[in-house]
């Protein structure tokens, strides 16, 4: 039975990297991508996201950006614990011998649920985004994290998914 879950297991995986792959990428930018100002000066305290600073956010973008920010890196780090939680629920559940098949795909319908959920605090806050952020800052955006979602199929990058660009804002 193991045997057979390993290929529904894997493609699994994947789907957890494609959720979380945005939150990872604000680790991955360069320091060199931050913004500079007129006089030569790097804005890292007044747009703390690298990811903001590399599509070119103002400090007026961002003051009305941040509030939406901060709310879904409070949500989605909840919605990360859950997913981890189900996770080691169902990783749990396969060890164990005795557990039926239609156990372990309700486990993974669960997970399938709190995944959905990180995709749509993902685009809510990308469509959000939209309201403040020019066509050329939204195509920057949307081509950043094509970028990343293209190398994680690739299978060349990290192991997080899209969540974790707007998660983990402020630069290593």
């Amino acid at each position: 039975m193991l045997n057979q879950l390993r290929k529904p297991l894997f493609i699994f995986s994947i789907g957890l990297n494609v959720a979380f792959v945005a939150i990872w990428l604000v680790q991955t930018v360069p320091d060199i991508s931050r913004r500079k100002s007129t006089d030569d000066t790097i804005v890292s305290d007044e747009i703390p996201s690298a990811l903001h600073r590399e599509i070119g956010v103002t400090p007026e973008q961002w003051k009305q950006i941040e509030p939406h920010v901060r709310f879904f890196h409070e949500k989605a780090q909840e919605q990360r614990r859950v997913i981890e939680t189900l996770r080691n629920q169902l990783m749990d559940l396969l060890a164990k011998s005795d557990t039926n098949e239609s156990t372990i795909r309700a486990k993974q319908e669960e997970i399938l649920l709190g995944q959905r959920g990180m995709q749509n605090l993902v685009i809510e806050l990308l469509l959000m985004e939209r309201e403040f952020l020019t066509p050329e800052q939204q195509k920057a955006l949307i081509t950043i994290i094509h970028q990343y979602c293209t190398t994680m199929r690739d299978g060349t990058n990290g192991s997080r998914g899209i969540g974790r660009v707007f998660i983990e804002e402020e630069s290593p």
